[in-house]
């Protein structure tokens, strides 16, 4: 899946993904950039104020009636019962803004 889109990262007095000189970093054309590396940092930094982070992709291993095990990624739903240990009971996903 390709998702198209914008972040925009406010840095006040601050220096938001400096090299090792502290200047920000900077293309060969003197345009300013951010490694994906710190944008996730801000990102997982400002989500960990407000709500869990799911970071970790869980996987579940199944075996069929042959003896063979498979395995695959939970869902977003499943991950989040899974870690807020609701597994069971009757859930309104649209309290949580999860949708799937």
């Amino acid at each position: 899946m390709n998702y198209n889109g914008i972040i925009v990262v406010n840095a006040k007095n601050a220096n938001f993904n400096a090299g090792f000189d502290g200047l920000p970093r900077r293309l060969p054309t003197g345009k300013i950039f951010a490694t994906d590396k710190a944008l996730k940092y801000c990102i997982r930094e400002y989500l960990s104020k407000e709500e869990p982070i799911f970071v970790h992709r869980s996987k579940e291993f199944h075996t069929d009636e042959k003896g063979i095990v498979t395995q695959r990624y939970l869902t977003l739903r499943e991950n989040y019962l899974k870690k807020c240990e609701i597994v069971g009971k009757a859930v309104n996903f649209h309290q949580f803004k999860i949708t799937s």
